[in-house]
């Protein structure tokens, strides 16, 4: 296999996957991990806001902390 030619479904070869032909595709599951995950960030930011309060800021320090 050449580098050029490697595809992200290149990276979870298996030969047990072979077998599955009914699985759906590697490559839509891995665009649902990817939807998962950012919701899981959501979700945490959501929480850091919420715990803060008044006090979130956007990963920026303010002038007192600086």
């Amino acid at each position: 296999m050449c580098a050029q030619s490697l595809q992200i479904d290149d990276i979870y070869e298996d030969p047990y996957e072979a077998k599955l032909a009914d699985v759906p595709s590697k490559r839509v599951y891995t665009q649902q991990w990817i939807m998962e995950l950012q919701r899981i960030k959501h979700l945490k930011d959501n929480a850091r806001r919420m715990l803060l309060g008044p006090h979130f800021r956007v990963m920026k320090p303010t002038e007192q902390e600086s």
